[in-house]
């Protein structure tokens, strides 16, 4: 019998998770100890161990976290990208230092209530296309990736997870999803430190108002601007904490280039496969070319606004993710 880890959130899906492989290997309950907001989660996952019967274990991963995911998030916005932490605690945290944790408290596999599956090793998209979140797994390496389980994977609906919770009149059937960055439930910028910088149009030069911070701003933006105009401008460009604005068909291109490749599949140094370039948007068919550790993406449709650096793409084959990277 497998020893299989859960990581637990204290929300329903990693409950339900734990629940089910309760019913055929020897499981654990791990939570992460990451930030000051962690311990409703602790306590939230420590009852529902209790009440199925299984270990729990909390990990200490402030420093790793602080220093990896918000010392990260913070750079990043200051120099005007627009970061996405989730995908880079997915690789550095939860199912980096997290299962190295899990595998030496006696585990071969770390579960978690992610909607994606992982078939043969590989990445691919949930059942319950809605609630997909293999854009967010992209960046996880693939060793790592060899010791991951997503139960949910196979669900059609969170409905179906709901109601598996109540059957097993689990104490969080109930729970609303968490919707928030983790470290920051309420406004990220409260975390920012303010730094004045200019509002430029970008074919004029000429400075129409001042900031308190980039990152206040991101690419696409129109509205709380902060300054007056005859015509509609949209942040095109964040620099050196200068914020340049102009007309929205400025704002659409269909080349791009990523860093930071993560390949989780082999493929030819020339592949056409389809994109996602946000969390929510469609697929988009795009020739990738990899250089190394980089790669250049040709969008093959009508050109696309608002693609922001420091957001990541994820790259598909069909439903399967083949590599990801983050937008420069």
């Amino acid at each position: 019998m497998s020893v299989v880890a859960v990581a637990m959130s204290g929300g329903v899906d990693s409950s339900v998770t734990a629940a089910l492989l309760k019913q055929k290997h020897d499981v654990f309950g791990m939570t992460m100890l990451l930030h000051k907001y962690s311990y409703d989660a602790i306590e939230s996952a420590a009852n529902i161990c209790k009440q199925i019967g299984i270990e729990h274990h909390v990990i200490d991963l402030q420093n790793q976290f602080k220093q990896k995911v918000i010392e990260m998030f913070k750079n990043e916005y200051n120099a005007g990208k627009t970061p996405n932490p989730c995908c880079i605690c997915n690789r550095e945290i939860k199912m980096g230092l997290f299962l190295q944790q899990a595998l030496l408290l006696g585990a071969d596999f770390m579960a978690t209530g992610h909607y994606a599956n992982n078939t043969h090793h590989l990445l691919e998209e949930s059942k319950n296309l809605s609630k997909d979140q293999t854009y967010f797994l992209s960046l996880v390496a693939p060793e790592h990736l060899k010791h991951i389980m997503f139960p949910l994977g196979g669900f059609q609906n969170k409905a179906e997870i709901r109601k598996i919770a109540q059957d097993m009149k689990l104490v969080v059937a109930q729970k609303p999803d968490s919707q928030n960055i983790c470290f920051i439930p309420h406004n990220y910028k409260m975390i920012m430190t303010p730094k004045r910088g200019n509002i430029i149009d970008i074919e004029t030069g000429k400075v129409l108002g001042q900031h308190n911070g980039a990152f206040h701003y991101t690419i696409g933006q129109r509205k709380g601007l902060g300054i007056s105009s005859s015509k509609p401008l949209y942040v095109v460009k964040i620099n050196n904490n200068d914020v340049f604005v102009g007309d929205c068909n400025l704002l659409k291109q269909n080349t791009f280039t990523i860093s930071s490749v993560n390949k989780l599949e082999q493929m030819d140094n020339t592949t056409y496969a389809t994109v996602k370039i946000r969390s929510s948007c469609e697929k988009i068919p795009a020739i990738i070319e990899f250089y190394k550790d980089n790669a250049r993406i040709t969008l093959q449709s009508d050109k696309h606004a608002a693609i922001a650096p420091g957001q990541i793409c994820a790259i598909y084959k069909q439903n399967y993710v083949i590599a990801g990277g983050i937008i420069d």
